[in-house]
């Protein structure tokens, strides 16, 4: 309830997207508890969060950490090809903004090098 709480004020606020990195975070913490939806379902939230704050067609880290948290769940719950689809797009983000070598990076393509 507190972290929904927190969600919705971030949500809210015009001055700093904070939403997608809480969603993001509790997907991360949800796929730790194995609960497969709510990880996807946060992970599937936050996208459009960090495409819209990031604005058309612009690269960001917040996407790609959110697509690579939409590709873990993806992944954990047998879905295949949209787990590729979801960490090619987080290679495509974290690549140009952390660096091909950044640890996250490395995680989108060794996961989507899995598949």
């Amino acid at each position: 309830m507190y972290r929904e709480l927190l969600i919705r004020i971030a949500e809210a606020s015009t001055h700093v997207p904070l939403a997608p990195r809480f969603l993001i975070r509790r997907s991360q913490l949800a796929l730790q508890l194995r609960r497969f939806d709510q990880a996807v379902a946060d992970a599937a939230r936050a996208v459009p969060m960090a495409e819209a704050s990031a604005g058309s067609g612009e690269v960001s880290c917040e996407i790609g950490r959110a697509q690579l948290a939409l590709g873990r769940a993806l992944l954990a719950q047998g879905k295949r090809s949209e787990a590729h689809t979801a960490l090619a797009a987080a290679i495509d983000n974290l690549a140009p903004t952390l660096g091909a070598d950044h640890q996250e990076t490395r995680l989108a393509r060794q996961l989507a090098g899995q598949l």
